[in-house]
C-alpha cells in the first residue's frame, strides 16, 4: 500500500454507509475542520470535508461560520479563500445559498427582491 492515509480516507464513505452512520461521520469531519490547529491542517481537513460532505444543515453551517470567525487557522488559511474561493464554493454547493467571505466574516447574500409583471396588477 503506497499511501495508507489515502487508503483510509477512501474507506470513510464505505464505513459510513455500512454502519448507517453517515450523518455522525459527517459531523466528525465538520468538527475536525472547525478545530483545525494549523494552516496545513486547515487545508487537509477542508479538502477531506469538502470531498465527503455534500449537504449542510443550518446548525452545521452556523458551526462553520462561527468557527471561521474565531479560528485564525481558518480565516488566515489562503487555501480556503484564495482566488479559487474554495470555502465559499463549498458552502454554496452544500446549502444552495450564496455567500461572501471578507476577512473573518462569512455572510449570506440575500437575494434581491424581484417584482414580476403580475405585481403591477395588484391594486395596493
Amino acid at each position: 500500500m503506497a499511501n495508507p492515509i489515502s487508503a483510509a480516507e477512501g474507506l470513510f464513505p464505505i464505513i459510513g454507509k455500512a454502519l448507517g452512520r453517515q450523518e455522525r461521520l459527517q459531523e466528525v469531519l465538520i468538527t475536525a475542520f472547525c478545530e483545525s490547529p494549523s494552516y496545513s491542517d486547515s487545508k487537509t481537513r477542508f479538502d477531506r470535508m469538502a470531498s465527503h460532505v455534500k449537504k449542510l444543515d443550518e446548525a452545521q453551517l452556523l458551526q462553520i461560520i462561527d468557527s471561521y470567525a474565531k479560528n485564525s487557522q481558518l480565516y488566515g488559511a489562503g487555501h480556503l479563500t484564495s482566488r479559487y474561493e474554495r470555502l465559499r464554493h463549498f458552502l454554496e454547493q452544500a446549502t444552495g445559498k450564496q455567500f461572501t467571505i471578507e476577512r473573518r466574516e462569512i455572510k449570506e447574500v440575500k437575494p434581491a427582491l424581484r417584482f414580476d409583471d403580475d405585481d403591477e396588477k395588484v391594486p395596493f
